[in-house]
Protein backbone atom coordinates (compact mmCIF):
# COMPACT_ATOMS: atom_id res chain seq x y z
CA UNK A 1 0.00 0.00 0.00
CA UNK A 2 1.60 3.00 -0.66
CA UNK A 3 -0.60 5.60 1.31
CA UNK A 4 -0.44 7.42 5.21
CA UNK A 5 -1.59 4.90 7.11
CA UNK A 6 -3.35 6.20 10.23
CA UNK A 7 -5.56 3.19 12.11
CA UNK A 8 -6.79 -0.39 10.60
CA UNK A 9 -5.70 -3.41 11.01
CA UNK A 10 -1.78 -4.06 9.98
CA UNK A 11 0.81 -5.89 11.37
CA UNK A 12 3.46 -3.62 10.07
CA UNK A 13 3.89 -0.26 8.65
CA UNK A 14 6.83 0.73 7.12
CA UNK A 15 7.75 4.42 5.78
CA UNK A 16 11.59 4.17 5.75
CA UNK A 17 12.57 1.17 3.47
CA UNK A 18 11.38 2.21 0.17
CA UNK A 19 12.51 5.58 -0.30
CA UNK A 20 15.61 4.21 1.13
CA UNK A 21 15.24 1.43 -1.62
CA UNK A 22 14.53 3.68 -4.20
CA UNK A 23 17.61 6.44 -3.65
CA UNK A 24 19.85 3.44 -3.37
CA UNK A 25 19.15 2.09 -6.78
CA UNK A 26 20.00 5.21 -7.90
CA UNK A 27 23.82 4.60 -7.02
CA UNK A 28 24.61 0.58 -6.26
CA UNK A 29 23.59 -2.45 -7.80
CA UNK A 30 20.76 -4.11 -6.64
CA UNK A 31 22.84 -7.48 -5.47
CA UNK A 32 24.60 -4.11 -3.37
CA UNK A 33 21.39 -3.24 -1.07
CA UNK A 34 20.47 -4.76 1.52
CA UNK A 35 17.68 -3.44 4.31
CA UNK A 36 17.68 -4.95 8.02
CA UNK A 37 14.62 -3.56 9.24
CA UNK A 38 13.26 -4.21 12.81
CA UNK A 39 9.68 -2.89 12.96
CA UNK A 40 8.97 -0.57 15.61
CA UNK A 41 6.56 1.64 14.16
CA UNK A 42 2.92 1.33 15.21
CA UNK A 43 -0.02 3.31 15.22
CA UNK A 44 0.02 4.41 18.52
CA UNK A 45 2.17 7.64 19.06
CA UNK A 46 4.96 7.42 21.46
CA UNK A 47 8.80 8.40 22.41
CA UNK A 48 10.48 4.92 22.26
CA UNK A 49 13.12 4.90 25.35
CA UNK A 50 16.76 3.11 25.15
CA UNK A 51 14.97 0.46 26.89
CA UNK A 52 12.62 -0.31 23.95
CA UNK A 53 14.93 0.22 22.05
CA UNK A 54 17.37 -2.57 23.58
CA UNK A 55 15.09 -4.69 24.38
CA UNK A 56 13.76 -4.62 20.23
CA UNK A 57 17.33 -5.15 18.91
CA UNK A 58 18.86 -7.22 21.36
CA UNK A 59 17.04 -10.64 20.50
CA UNK A 60 18.38 -10.07 16.64
CA UNK A 61 22.19 -9.01 17.54
CA UNK A 62 23.55 -12.32 16.62
CA UNK A 63 21.02 -12.99 13.06
CA UNK A 64 22.38 -9.01 11.88
CA UNK A 65 25.69 -10.02 12.95
CA UNK A 66 25.84 -13.22 11.23
CA UNK A 67 24.46 -12.13 8.11
CA UNK A 68 26.98 -8.87 7.42
CA UNK A 69 29.49 -11.46 8.00
CA UNK A 70 27.80 -13.73 5.38
CA UNK A 71 28.04 -10.94 2.83
CA UNK A 72 31.81 -11.06 2.66
CA UNK A 73 32.81 -8.26 0.37
CA UNK A 74 34.64 -5.37 -0.09
CA UNK A 75 32.54 -2.24 -0.60
CA UNK A 76 34.55 -0.11 -3.08
CA UNK A 77 36.58 2.81 -2.83
CA UNK A 78 34.15 6.06 -3.79
CA UNK A 79 37.40 8.21 -3.97
CA UNK A 80 41.03 7.55 -4.39
CA UNK A 81 42.74 8.42 -0.86
CA UNK A 82 46.22 8.91 -2.26
CA UNK A 83 44.65 11.27 -4.66
CA UNK A 84 42.94 13.67 -2.18
CA UNK A 85 46.28 13.43 0.22
CA UNK A 86 48.68 14.54 -2.60
CA UNK A 87 46.22 17.47 -3.75
CA UNK A 88 45.85 18.59 0.32
CA UNK A 89 49.68 18.37 0.29
CA UNK A 90 50.28 20.32 -2.90
CA UNK A 91 47.51 22.92 -2.20
CA UNK A 92 47.63 23.33 0.99
CA UNK A 93 44.26 22.74 2.22
CA UNK A 94 42.79 23.00 5.54
CA UNK A 95 41.01 19.95 7.11
CA UNK A 96 37.84 21.46 6.00
CA UNK A 97 38.59 21.88 2.31
CA UNK A 98 39.93 17.82 2.75
CA UNK A 99 36.51 17.07 3.56
CA UNK A 100 34.77 19.05 1.20
CA UNK A 101 36.95 18.11 -1.61
CA UNK A 102 36.73 14.50 -0.68
CA UNK A 103 32.77 14.79 -1.07
CA UNK A 104 33.32 16.19 -4.41
CA UNK A 105 35.21 13.58 -5.35
CA UNK A 106 32.79 10.65 -4.33
CA UNK A 107 30.04 12.78 -5.91
CA UNK A 108 31.91 12.76 -9.32
CA UNK A 109 32.70 8.87 -8.95
CA UNK A 110 29.56 7.84 -7.87
CA UNK A 111 28.37 10.23 -11.47
CA UNK A 112 31.15 8.83 -13.72
CA UNK A 113 32.91 12.14 -13.88
CA UNK A 114 36.98 12.13 -13.99
CA UNK A 115 37.82 14.99 -12.52
CA UNK A 116 42.24 15.45 -13.48
CA UNK A 117 43.20 18.72 -11.00
CA UNK A 118 46.61 19.39 -11.70
CA UNK A 119 47.76 23.41 -12.20
CA UNK A 120 50.82 25.14 -10.40
CA UNK A 121 50.30 26.39 -6.68
CA UNK A 122 49.63 29.88 -6.18
CA UNK A 123 48.17 31.34 -2.87
CA UNK A 124 45.77 29.19 -1.07
CA UNK A 125 43.10 30.95 -1.42
CA UNK A 126 43.28 31.12 -5.54
CA UNK A 127 43.98 26.96 -5.29
CA UNK A 128 40.90 26.72 -3.10
CA UNK A 129 39.10 28.39 -6.23
CA UNK A 130 40.80 26.55 -8.47
CA UNK A 131 40.30 23.01 -7.23
CA UNK A 132 36.29 24.23 -6.97
CA UNK A 133 36.37 25.16 -10.39
CA UNK A 134 37.53 21.91 -11.59
CA UNK A 135 34.12 20.50 -10.42
CA UNK A 136 31.84 22.84 -12.67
Amino acid sequence: MDEIVTDGDFNLVDMESEGFFKASTKFLDLDKIFIIKIVSDNLVCFRPDSDFMDNLINPHLENITNFIDSLNYKSPKLYDENYLNELVNKYQLSFSQKEILKNKLIYANLNNKTINIDFAPTNKKKNWQQILESFK
